[in-house]
Parts: C-alpha cells; sequence; structure tokens
C-alpha cells in the first residue's frame, strides 16, 4: 500500500531493540499531549483499526525507540504507546518475568490489595485522587462520544461503571516524593563513580483532568490506566537498570566482628555474618543494629547458610558443622563426621551438604542427622559447593570442578579448564561459574561441561561470586570487587577504596552488593538511588 503525503507510518525500521535509547521522549505519556485536532489523522489508514488492535500491535515490539516514536505518529498511537498492557510487555522482555515483580507490588497497594510493603499511607492522596476521578467520568458517562451506533453504552464504559458501583477503583497514582529515601549517605568517591551519568528522577505523577479532555471515555479510562501501574513500573526498573550500568551509588560501611568475617547472607533487611571471632551476628542493615549472636563453635565460622524461618547451618574450622535453630537460636544437631575443618556447606528442605580440607563431600539428612553419602574424588580440598535441586557441585583446590548427584552420590561430570586451584562457586541449574588462583572466572554449560567463557581483571585469587540473569559480581584477595555484564562478559565497575585486605564473601540482590572483608568490615553498596519500588525488584 503506498502512503500518501504527509501520512504518519509505523515501519519496520523503528522495531530495532534498544534498551539504551536515551531520548527524552521515553517518558511520553497520554498527558502530555493536548488533545488537539490533528490533520494528518485524515491521511491516516491505520484510523480503521480497532484501538485495540493498535494496543496488541504494540505489546509485539521490544524496543523503546519504537514506542518513541509511535507517541509521535498522532494522538491515537501516542494513546495506544502509553496502554499498560504494551508497558507489561515491554518489562517482561526487558527485565524477564514480571510475576514476582507484580505480586510485591499486589502486596504493597500499588496494583490493588494490602499494602505489607510500602507505607500505605503514602498512598492515601493518589487514591483519593483516583477515586474522584473515575466519578466525574462517571458523570459524564452517557455522551454521544460514549455510545456504540446502536446507542447502547461502549463495553468499555459499561465496564468503568460497574467498577465504580463496586467502590473497587483500580488505577491508582502514585508520587514518588511520598517515598523518598532521606537516609544521608555519601557517595562513594571512586574512578567508576565520579559524579557523571546521573540518573535523573521523572515525575510520575502526572495526571489528567477528565473534565479537560474531549476524548471518549473509554479512551480516556485508557490514559488513566497507562499512566499509573506497568508505565511506572517499567521506568522505575529501567532508572535501577542504568544505576548498575553507569556506577550510580552509595556504600556504607561498619565493623562489628572483632576479627575476619568470612561469610555473609542477607535477604531484605535482615543480614547474617560469620567470623573468625568464632561468632555469627544477625543485624538490621537499615539501622546497622546488632540483634542477635550465636556462639557455639570451637573455631572460626567459615561458612553459613540460613532459611530465614526455620534452620541455620555452620561450618567451622572446628571441623564441624551445626544446625540451629532459627527462631530460638539454640543448637538442634552438630557434624562430626569430616577429619579437618569444613569450608563450605548448603541445605535445603530435607539434606545437607558440607564439604571440608579433608577433600571430601559429605550429604547429611536435615531431619536425622543422618550421613547419607560421603563423596570422594577430589585431590585437594574441597573450597566450595552449591546446590540445585538434586546436583550440587564442588570446586576444588585440584583446578577442577566436580558435579555430583545428590539420590545416588554419584560423579556425574568433571569440569576441567583452570590451571590453579578453585575457591568458589555458583551453580543455577543451567550454568556454573567458578573463580580461581589463576585470576580468572569461568563460566560454563553445566549440562554438556563446555566453557562458555573467560573473564579476566582480577589480579589476584578470586575468593567469590555471586551473579543473577543481568550481572556477576566477584571478590578478589587483590582487595576489590568487580561487577560484569553476564551477556557480553564486559567489566563494568572496580569497587575498590572500602575493604583494604581480601575480599572473603559477595552477595547481592536487585539494588545492593553487601561484602566482607579481612579488615573486619562489612560494606552495603546500594544502587537503588532514584528508584522508589526498588523493594519490589529485590
Amino acid at each position: 500500500m503506498q502512503s500518501q503525503p504527509g501520512m504518519s507510518l509505523l515501519t519496520m525500521e523503528h522495531l530495532r531493540p534498544s534498551l539504551d535509547d536515551d531520548s527524552e521522549d521515553l517518558c511520553l505519556s497520554a498527558t502530555d499531549s493536548a488533545f488537539s485536532h490533528d490533520p494528518e489523522e485524515d491521511l491516516d489508514f491505520t484510523s480503521a483499526i480497532p484501538f485495540e488492535v493498535l494496543v496488541q500491535i504494540l505489546c509485539s515490539v521490544d524496543s523503546l525507540s519504537t514506542l518513541s516514536n509511535a507517541t509521535r505518529l498522532n494522538q491515537r498511537w501516542k494513546l495506544a504507546a502509553s496502554d499498560n498492557s504494551v508497558w507489561r510487555h515491554m518489562f517482561r522482555r526487558k527485565f524477564g518475568c514480571e510475576k514476582k515483580v507484580s505480586q510485591k507490588l499486589k502486596d504493597s497497594g500499588f496494583f490493588g490489595g494490602s499494602r505489607d510493603v510500602f507505607d500505605p499511607e503514602a498512598f492515601k492522596p493518589q487514591l483519593e485522587l483516583a477515586r474522584t476521578s473515575e466519578l466525574q467520568l462517571a458523570s459524564n458517562l452517557g455522551s454521544s462520544s460514549d455510545l456504540g451506533s446502536g446507542g447502547e453504552l461502549l463495553p468499555s464504559v459499561k465496564a468503568l461503571k460497574s467498577r465504580i458501583s463496586r467502590s473497587d477503583p483500580q488505577v491508582y497514582f502514585w508520587d514518588p516524593s511520598l517515598n523518598e529515601n532521606t537516609m544521608d549517605v555519601d557517595p562513594l568517591s571512586s574512578s567508576e563513580n565520579n559524579g557523571e551519568g546521573q540518573v535523573a528522577e521523572q515525575d510520575y505523577s502526572k495526571r489528567i483532568d477528565p473534565q479537560q479532555s474531549p476524548l471518549p471515555v473509554n479512551q480516556r479510562l485508557q490514559q488513566l490506566e497507562g499512566i499509573s501501574s506497568w508505565k511506572t513500573v517499567f521506568h522505575q526498573r529501567l532508572i535501577l537498570y542504568r544505576n548498575w550500568r553507569e556506577g550510580n551509588y552509595t556504600v556504607r560501611s561498619f565493623t562489628g566482628h572483632t576479627d575476619a568475617v568470612y561469610c555473609i547472607q542477607f535477604q531484605g533487611d535482615l543480614l547474617a555474618s560469620g567470623s573468625r571471632d568464632r561468632s555469627l551476628k544477625f543485624w538490621d542493615m537499615n539501622a546497622i543494629h546488632c540483634h542477635r549472636t550465636l556462639s557455639g563453635h570451637a573455631g572460626s565460622i567459615l561458612c553459613m547458610q540460613h532459611d530465614n524461618e526455620n534452620y541455620i547451618v555452620t561450618g567451622s574450622s572446628d571441623a564441624t558443622a551445626i544446625l540451629w535453630d532459627y527462631k530460638t537460636g539454640g543448637i538442634l544437631r552438630r557434624f562430626t563426621g569430616h577429619a579437618l575443618p569444613v569450608l563450605d556447606i548448603r541445605f535445603d528442605s530435607t539434606r545437607i551438604v558440607t564439604c571440608s580440607k579433608d577433600c571430601t563431600l559429605k550429604v547429611w539428612s536435615l531431619q536425622t542427622g543422618e550421613l547419607l553419602h560421603s563423596m570422594e574424588g577430589h585431590q585437594a580440598a574441597v573450597n566450595a559447593v552449591h546446590m540445585n535441586g538434586d546436583l550440587v557441585v564442588s570446586a576444588s583446590g585440584d583446578c577442577t570442578i566436580k558435579m555430583w548427584n545428590l539420590v545416588t552420590g554419584a560423579l556425574v561430570r568433571t569440569f576441567i579448564g583452570h590451571t590453579r586451584g578453585l575457591a568458589c562457586v555458583q551453580f543455577d541449574g543451567k550454568v556454573i561459574l567458578s573463580g580461581s588462583n589463576d585470576f580468572t572466572i569461568k563460566i560454563w554449560d553445566a549440562m554438556t561441561g563446555a566453557l562458555q567463557r573467560t573473564l579476566e581483571g582480577h589480579t589476584n585469587l578470586v575468593r567469590t561470586l555471586c551473579f543473577d540473569d543481568e550481572r556477576i559480581v566477584s571478590g578478589s584477595y587483590d582487595n576489590s570487587m568487580k561487577v560484569w555484564d553476564r551477556k557480553t562478559g564486559e567489566c563494568l565497575h572496580t569497587l575498590t577504596h572500602v575493604h583494604n585486605s581480601w575480599v572473603f564473601h559477595v552477595q547481592m540482590d536487585a539494588s545492593r552488593i553487601v561484602s566482607s572483608a579481612q579488615d573486619k568490615r562489612i560494606a552495603i553498596w546500594e544502587f537503588g538511588k532514584g528508584c522508589h519500588l526498588v523493594k519490589a525488584f529485590s
């Protein structure tokens, strides 16, 4: 079909994906437009396409620049490009499955429901405004623009009337200033955080006065719902993404142990740490307050894991492992099968796996303490283990990684590639990451054993690793931490100037890294600046 002069078209050129488009038009919404008549609409063949079909077309778009271009075509395309379902699909394409985020937002009250994540008081003005807007829309129902060809109300108008009659407003507005994090934290000054590329906060609280809009109420409803939920969520998540990419972070550090901190684990604002001082401490990360200390080992606590509900397991240089009651802090059971220090420990709902300097792995029953398997095959200390389902991988000073079947105790596969001993390993069921004294990180296909990539950059032993779908974080005996792009292997940032000695452990979630080191210090690196929905992404 040939276009007439001046006709606005959405071409395939617009469909080139790009996550880092830096156009200010990314934040355009239906409210940014005065709804004046555009002569070009008269020449646009897409005006015959139902609005719902336009939305479905844009739901298949994976480029922010395409949506930006769509908003420039005419008012109708701009409304479609601001539709809620379009931005939910965009979120899914760029940042993965949105179900967990959606549930957290529902729990918070952002999408309706209980409000456990955020302060409900912060939502009152928005809920009141949303309710007022719906009532104003209801008062206008029945105008000629809201009627079908037979004089009946359009289906979307009927749905709106029904929704209002149930007193169940679902259109929530959210003003980020109401949840502003006012913690006074000075940014870390480093070569990777020089103040450039700061992410500007966007105003997502723009509103429409329904009385001023000449559009039919079904399109006005699209405006309201397009502004509220998933477009806001997407742009909030984009702020977080850019913070990580550009090194926009703040850092706090503190001491509380009297010796080196070997292991840490955090979930939400609760942090646990194990130390050479033989103690296990639990901290409130916001207040930096230690609210519980457990003691029971005769040596250093080298490794630890807890499920935040029932159990804590620890391994020590005293060659034992301890199972603790999470709620009471009491010792439930002590495991004494290893001949040398227990270097790492993992557990699931039925089993505990320990590894030791005695070159073995052992599998224990969580419920009874019975030794189920003792796996032998490594020729040097087994420094790290990581479980996933019925498989466990082990990293050893003998330069190899081994995969074992937890049900049978049998060796499944050996991974060979490092030239010096391994210190750490991570396994998510599909890929294995390993860190070594050859100063490299290697990424392996867990099912085939193939080496996918080698990351180079550290200048000493890579002691600790963690990763998610977007990035890898490593800690080293070169006193630094590095943040790597998971897909490309690019080193994005080197984090220094906080720890002045060996980094023993790193962990991360969507917005933070927590690290511990030989210098007794624990550091919290915050990448959530300007992202007011950060808890929903963690």
